[in-house]
């Protein structure tokens, strides 16, 4: 049985989800969501997780799979700069971090540590998430 389609329906980053195709009565094609991260990037830092998570998994990476990615990176990298595992040093050197290439993209983290940082917009087609569009900062 086909899924039943609806026309401009948007969705958040839990839409990332693989069990959201796995039910063919989701009426979900033709919808939008936002996420963080598309296994069919071209960014290169990007595509070397992708390649990478691949080969060790055998399937593509989601987006929680991504920002789990960079947070450990994020956190090594801003332990190195601090030249310690000291919490307040690290916490400065993450508030530092800027134009950080990753399996996403974040261009700097405001006052409260909050990133700005590109979405990524997809598309399900034939009950098939597509990459659509990326919006960077």
């Amino acid at each position: 049985m086909p899924m039943a389609s609806r026309r401009c329906s948007w969705g958040a980053d839990v839409w990332d989800n693989p069990a959201l195709l796995e039910h063919e009565e989701a009426a979900v094609d033709g919808s939008f969501f936002s996420t963080h991260f598309s296994p069919d990037t071209d960014e290169p830092a990007a595509r070397a997780f992708v390649d990478t998570y691949r080969t060790r998994y055998g399937i593509d990476p989601a987006g929680g799979d991504a920002v789990s990615y960079d947070a450990v990176r994020l956190f090594l990298e801003a332990a190195a700069r601090a030249g310690s595992l000291d919490a307040d040093a690290v916490r400065r050197e993450l508030l530092a971090t800027e134009r950080y290439a990753g399996a996403t993209y974040i261009s700097h983290y405001n006052e409260v540590r909050h990133p700005t940082k590109s979405a990524v917009i997809m598309t399900i087609a034939d009950g098939v998430k597509r990459f659509y569009q990326q919006v960077d900062p």
